[in-house]
Parts: C-alpha cells; sequence; structure tokens
C-alpha cells in the first residue's frame, strides 16, 4: 500500500510539474481540454476571465498603439459600453453608423478574438482600423493603478479618458442574462469557460469576491480623477434620462463642433430603439470560424433603470451589502450617492 502511495504521491508531482511548464510555455494547449481547461489556466498563474489583457497598458506597450488625441472608453462592465461607443463614433462621422459591426470601428485591443491571438497580432489588426485625421477610440475595462500605465491620466495629457459608471443592482442584473448568453463556440473555444449556466446568486457571489475591480476597484479608481481636464466620467442613468443633455457634454469634450442635425442623428442613432433595432452589429465574432461568440441580447438588452428589486432575493442583498460594507469602508459619502443615483458632482 504504501508503494502505491509513493507512486500516485509521484505521479501527482509530475502531473503539477507537466501543467506548470505547459501553463509557462504554451498555456494556451490548456485550454483545449474541453469543460475543465480554463480552470488549469487559471491554477497556472493566467487571469480569469481568459479573453482579457491588461498588457496593452503597459509602458512599453501604451506608446506603440495610443496617439495624442485618441479617446479611451474605459468603462465599468455593463454600464453602456455599447452606448458610448455608438456615441463617440457618431460624434466622429458626421452621424454616420454605416458599419457592420461596432468592433470594425472601435479599437479592441484588450480583447483576444481567440486563445492564439497574441498582442502582436492584435496590434497590427486593430491599428489598422485607424482613419487618418480621426481619433481612434479604444475599448476598455481597466482602472487606473500602478500595474495600468496607459490608464495614468495624468501622464497622458493629450489623450482623452471616457468612463462610465452604473448603480451596482443593475449592473449585477445586466450581468446575469449577458454571461449566460456565451455561446457553445465560446465555452468551446476557452476551455469551458464560461460554466453555464450561471445563477443570478453566482453572479452576486462573483461580483462581492472576485470581481471586485469591476465595480468597487473601478469607483474608487475613477471618482478621484473626475476633475481632471481630460477625463469625462458619466453615469448610465443620466445617459438614460437626458440623452441630448449627455451628448452635448461628450461633445463638448471632445471639442467636436455639435450642430442641430448632428445632435438630432446622435440622439435618434444612440436611442435604445435604434440599437435593439440594429442589434446584429453589437453581436461578438471571434475564432477561427469567425463564430457568434455572444448573442446580440448579451450586448443590447433592455437598457432599463431600476427593477433589480425583483431581482435580488434577501440573501443576495445581504452578501452585496456585506462586500459594500467592507469595500467602501472610509468612502467618500458624495462617491456613493453619485454611484447610485448619477448627476452632477
Amino acid at each position: 500500500m504504501g508503494k502505491v502511495l509513493r507512486l500516485l504521491g509521484i505521479l501527482a508531482l509530475l502531473l503539477a510539474v507537466g501543467l506548470g511548464t505547459i501553463g509557462k510555455i504554451s498555456p494556451n494547449l490548456l485550454l483545449k481540454i474541453p469543460n475543465y481547461g480554463f480552470i488549469l489556466w487559471a491554477i497556472t498563474g493566467n487571469r480569469m476571465p481568459p479573453h482579457f489583457d491588461a498588457e496593452p497598458l503597459n509602458e512599453g506597450q501604451f506608446h506603440r498603439w495610443a496617439e495624442d488625441g485618441d479617446i479611451i472608453l474605459a468603462t465599468m462592465p455593463k454600464s453602456g459600453t455599447a452606448l458610448l461607443a455608438q456615441i463617440l463614433h457618431l460624434l466622429k462621422s458626421g452621424g454616420n453608423d454605416d458599419y457592420n459591426f461596432q468592433y470594425e470601428v472601435t479599437g479592441m485591443l484588450e480583447m483576444w478574438k481567440h486563445p492564439e491571438d497574441d498582442l502582436e497580432t492584435r496590434l497590427r489588426r486593430e491599428t489598422s482600423k485607424r482613419k487618418p485625421g480621426v481619433p481612434m477610440t479604444w475599448f476598455s475595462h481597466k482602472c487606473p493603478n500602478a500595474q495600468n500605465y496607459g490608464m495614468n491620466v495624468k501622464l497622458h495629457p493629450a489623450k482623452r479618458y471616457v468612463g462610465v459608471a452604473r448603480e451596482a443592482h443593475e449592473v449585477i442584473k445586466s450581468l446575469h442574462p449577458f454571461l449566460n448568453s456565451h455561446t457553445k463556440e465560446f465555452s468551446d473555444m476557452w476551455g469551458g469557460f464560461p460554466p453555464l449556466p450561471i445563477s443570478k446568486e453566482e453572479v452576486v457571489s462573483m461580483m462581492a469576491n472576485d470581481l471586485k475591480e469591476m465595480y468597487f476597484d473601478y469607483l474608487k479608481a475613477w471618482w478621484p480623477l473626475r476633475h481632471e481636464p481630460n477625463v469625462l466620467l458619466l453615469h448610465y442613468a443620466d445617459l438614460r434620462l437626458d440623452l441630448e443633455g449627455q451628448v452635448r457634454r461628450i461633445a463638448k469634450f471632445l471639442d467636436v463642433a455639435l450642430s442641430d442635425e448632428l445632435l438630432a442623428s446622435t440622439t435618434d442613432k444612440a436611442s435604445i430603439q435604434h440599437m435593439k433595432a440594429n442589434g446584429h452589429k453589437y453581436v461578438q465574432h471571434g475564432g477561427p470560424n469567425n463564430d457568434i461568440l455572444i448573442l446580440r441580447e448579451g450586448h443590447i438588452n433592455k437598457g432599463q433603470l431600476g427593477g433589480a428589486s425583483d431581482f435580488f432575493t434577501a440573501e443576495m442583498n445581504a452578501t452585496w451589502e456585506a462586500a459594500c460594507k467592507k469595500e467602501f469602508a472610509g468612502a467618500d459619502p458624495e462617491m456613493l450617492k453619485w454611484a447610485a443615483d448619477g448627476g452632477q458632482f
């Protein structure tokens, strides 16, 4: 029996060494393992989820793609990323949104289209979207911190940073159908990630514990920078309640001459009705066969304010309130009020 246990121990050690070696040399191989590959990817030191990458924000990479005048669209997830990307494009293009897919006109450097989509490939693909004389819009879900050099707004005064936040319960409610709208093709490509279906209770737990940067870190990082001249911090509620006023505000920030015609075109094509009617433009494709990876409903849902009280159970509320008490201990009350309601600050 002792020999069997020693043999099993040796085999376990060899397996751990083998996985560690693969994780360092060719981690993408781990994602080819059905259902559980993403777990092995994570425990060998790779970031979760696997299809986002902060490397482009490193000091050695940032200046390879970001130019003066560019717009870094650094949004809180599920707070109106597609809406803001639409508004920015409309203002830059004179109200024209005749693109096939939104990602064709927005730099998506942080997002891998498939596991072999390395940084050099993404740099070539995404920088080719740049139009002469037009500032590029770059998507990001990242926060200013010591690692994300490109998010240091004070070091880059000639870059413009547009952020947006949303009431926490609405974010969580919107995240639930988004996660469950990932297709089988997406899951197969990323080693079983995300494991579906994901319950609403699991979403709350993820946001409270594993994905704290999506809400807590985002607010705490961007709030102190809200008055910087190259930062525009918006709130989803204001975009929904006063779209025209927010379009005017964004145009002023971008130094765009806003005619009555451009204002009307932008507010019309940034309406929830127009974007839902053209939901095919916001579908994400990728992988070797350019499959649909996230269904259109995952990006353009109802766009409603409120309504989260019917989504949350008492247990979910308790979990979230405990996380807020911990993460926002000593936080600025003005920030907390704005995060919940929007409005001026």
